[in-house]
């Protein structure tokens, strides 16, 4: 029933579709093949084909990525953002996948080793100054500079200037569709 509604929603033409499980794609590959309907989508997952460039839900993106054709997640991956930059889902949850998150330099660079594993490349913060009541925003760019076999968690804490917390965000980097044992040395999210 779920895989009719969103095929009724009409995805793109052409549209790689994506998902962390197979056998959530099987009921397209049963609609195209047995009931001949919409053969243009391609259904893709981690483990379809052997080799690195399928081995995680990370490496099937950029695989789709590539393609420049339009690709969507066929449902929500949160933490999967860190990888790559998300529209607004539609009505059935089909979410297009826009691009890499990361597409610039942070407007504040820092180079930070953590570890032998990970750097943190910088953050950007908006607004930058802030007003009682304001909320900011603080996105961080990571670099792996190796595999880690462990999921590592971030924390941001926000202070006054006499060092009084204020407000504070404790996070596993890529959640669990995407966390840093998956990252891939050279990658920047």
């Amino acid at each position: 029933q779920w895989w009719a509604e969103l095929l009724a929603a009409d995805p793109p033409r052409g549209a790689i579709l994506v998902t962390n499980d197979r056998d959530e794609m099987m009921p397209l590959w049963y609609a195209q093949q047995v009931e001949g309907i919409r053969a243009d989508l391609v259904g893709v997952f981690p483990g379809l084909l052997s080799g690195e460039e399928w081995a995680h839900v990370g490496a099937v993106l950029d695989q789709a990525l590539a393609t420049g054709r339009p690709a969507a997640l066929i449902k929500p991956m949160p933490g999967i953002e860190v990888k790559v930059r998300l529209g607004a889902p539609d009505a059935v949850g089909l979410t297009p996948v826009d691009g890499p998150a990361v597409v610039r330099a942070p407007q504040q660079p820092e180079n930070v080793a953590i570890g032998a594993d990970l750097r943190l490349v910088g953050y950007d913060a908006a607004p930058r100054d802030l007003a009682p009541g304001e909320t900011v925003q603080v996105d961080l760019q990571w670099q792996p500079l190796r595999r880690t076999p462990v999921n590592l968690t971030s924390f941001v804490h926000l202070q006054t200037l006499d060092g009084v917390r204020v407000a504070q965000s404790d996070h596993l980097l890529g959640g669990v569709f995407y966390p840093t044992s998956l990252w891939e040395p050279g990658e920047t999210l």
